[in-house]
């Protein structure tokens, strides 16, 4: 038996939409795999400041490695004295 392909339901919207509006308009989409929206309304700040696309992205990572959306993300090592 065939497994069904699950398309997540943002992205069927977009998909959706788009078909909807078709390739006359232009409107700018934020599109995220991951359940972190403060990611993504952060990258949606940048796209609606005028920011380009890989600016919008590097923002919304930025956000969720600052936040550290997933409990992953840069921790400051402070070294200590005797690790010398």
């Amino acid at each position: 038996m065939k497994k069904q392909l699950q398309v997540p339901h943002l992205l069927l919207f977009s998909m959706v939409l788009a078909s909807e509006i078709g390739s006359t308009l232009e409107y700018p989409v934020v599109i995220s795999t991951w359940p972190f929206l403060e990611a993504v309304r952060a990258a949606w700040r940048a796209v609606d400041s005028g920011f380009s696309a890989v600016d919008a992205v590097v923002e919304g990572c930025s956000a969720c490695e600052k936040l550290r959306c997933d409990g992953t993300g840069v921790y400051e090592v402070i070294p200590s004295k005797s690790s010398n």
